[in-house]
């Protein structure tokens, strides 16, 4: 079994209540990438792997209509809002073949594209007739001091998915999409072992042995984060909201 194939397997619909502790996009993203991909009130983005609709919900603003498609029910119940100009697709985008009736202005995919086969995700977007597609999402910087300790944390726990293709390299080589333009906007942010612990639980492949646990995990962190606090139980640490074009190949005369 491939890494991609373990990561398939995994159930979302157990973490969905626990998205919340993800990083949220940081502020001024999605107006940069409206303007970069000249969104309008005439334009329709396409969310793939939506899952509680961070990406959606961040380019609503900036079009006439959003398409948000994810495999899980339970995903799509613990989004924070609804905008009048959202669709919802429950589909499993590796199982079958999905008519998403829409041609997208722009397609996201929000820190899943490495979940997604190939071979279904590129004729969707020949469907959809995108002329880009953004690989996007909110991370804390690995050079963060204390990045490694969490990160050893969680795999004590669990697994830490690495190498992942999380920007997309992998599944778009050899398609003849091409890489293009590239946004990022950083700061700096604080975060409590409860905070972390969160941003723990939001993870598939951390949520049943954090669980198991979990008052041995938090006092597992709080050791591990102490020699990098900088306020009383707090870290302070950078972190990164990125976006990766990949450009639509050329139409062949």
């Amino acid at each position: 079994m491939t890494p991609r194939d373990r990561l398939v397997d995994l159930n979302f619909e157990a973490v969905a209540e626990h998205y919340s502790g993800r990083l949220a996009y940081l502020p001024g993203f999605f107006a940069k990438a409206a303007e970069i991909f000249e969104l309008s009130k005439s334009s329709t983005v396409v969310d793939l792997g939506c899952g509680t609709g961070a990406v959606s919900l961040g380019f609503a603003p900036y079009c006439k209509s959003v398409v948000a498609v994810d495999r899980s029910p339970n995903m799509m119940a613990h989004w924070p809002e609804r905008p009048g100009n959202l669709r919802f697709v429950l589909a499993d985008l590796n199982a079958e073949t999905v008519d998403l009736r829409a041609r997208a202005d722009l397609v996201a995919i929000g820190m899943a594209v490495h979940f997604f086969d190939k071979k279904k995700l590129i004729p969707l977007l020949d469907a959809v007739a995108t002329p880009s597609v953004l690989i996007c999402g909110t991370t804390i910087s690995e050079r963060t001091p204390w990045f490694g300790a969490f990160s050893r944390s969680r795999k004590r726990y669990g697994t830490v998915e690495t190498p992942l293709d999380l920007f997309g390299e992998a599944c778009f080589s050899g398609t003849g999409w091409s890489p293009g333009r590239s946004l990022r906007v950083t700061a700096r942010q604080r975060f409590s072992v409860r905070d972390l612990l969160s941003h723990a639980l939001s993870y598939p492949t951390s949520l049943d042995g954090i669980l198991r646990n979990k008052d041995g995990f938090e006092r597992d962190l709080e050791t591990s984060l102490t020699p990098y606090f900088e306020t009383p139980n707090h870290v302070v640490g950078a972190v990164i909201t990125w976006g990766f074009e990949y450009q639509r190949p050329q139409a062949r005369t």
